[in-house]
């Protein structure tokens, strides 16, 4: 039992790890690197804020995005509007650009999106993790989630064989 605990500790460790260095990259790059929307290997994150996708996303989710040479109608895309990411659903293409709309709008939106102003589409959607994510990008939530891993990273490596663990039993 004692080793189905110490892996299932060594995975959450591992995770929390990844997200951890994941995190640490993202805003390195966004400050560090100057990159607006800083991806790692091509992907993005991006934090949807509104509900005018539903259902295919929510506010709070996590919608990851990469470039593509071409966009066409049905794609989900992100692109910016005004100065500010949009994720909305292609509709229709034509010369001067994209028509685009919301899933859950009545309307189309007024201005035809450009190719040059997509940023990417949507591969991928990680239902509540943007929510999450966006504290953990916070001053208080690196430091939680880092506190985490060494707690996790300390438990784990007191239980392991040739190190001494204090009053332990043998099973």
């Amino acid at each position: 039992m004692r080793k189905i605990a110490r892996a299932g500790a060594l995975v959450v460790t591992g995770f929390l790890g990844l997200v951890l260095a994941a995190s640490v990259w993202l805003i390195l790059s966004k400050f560090w690197l100057k990159q607006e929307i800083p991806s790692v290997l091509g992907h993005s994150p991006v934090y949807v804020l509104s509900g005018s996708m539903e259902p295919a996303f929510s506010a709070g989710d996590m919608i990851i995005i990469h470039p593509r040479s071409q966009y066409e109608p049905g794609d989900v895309v992100t692109f910016y509007s005004e100065g500010e990411l949009v994720t909305h659903r292609i509709t229709a293409e034509s010369l001067e650009g994209f028509t685009v709309k919301g899933d859950a709008n009545n309307v189309q939106d007024e201005d035809l999106v450009r190719p040059s102003d997509i940023v990417g589409k949507q591969v991928l959607v990680l239902p509540r993790i943007g929510s999450i994510a966006l504290f953990f990008r916070t001053g208080k939530g690196m430091i939680f989630l880092s506190a985490v891993v060494l707690l996790a990273l300390l438990q784990s490596a007191r239980g392991q064989p040739g190190k001494p663990s204090g009053s332990r039993r043998r099973d």
